[in-house]
């Protein structure tokens, strides 16, 4: 039973690309560590709130998140 009064129409979107994938670290960074100044910076950053004290030591201690933290 086909409805008279529908149409059948050609859809109004275009097939999108895919788009491109993320380059590879090695040419995003210069380098994959911070160095000591900048770890230092890092830290007296973090002590200025709150839970100063904390979050430096999370910085110092890897593996540690905010997920992780007590």
């Amino acid at each position: 039973m086909a409805k008279a009064h529908l149409k059948l129409v050609t859809p109004a979107t275009v097939k999108r690309t895919v788009p491109p994938r993320r380059l590879p670290n090695n040419k995003l960074r210069t380098r994959e560590h911070l160095t000591e100044a900048e770890v230092e910076r890092l830290i007296k950053g973090a002590q200025r709130n709150r839970n100063g004290h904390r979050d430096a030591t999370m910085i110092l201690i890897p593996g540690l998140s905010e997920g992780k933290a007590p």
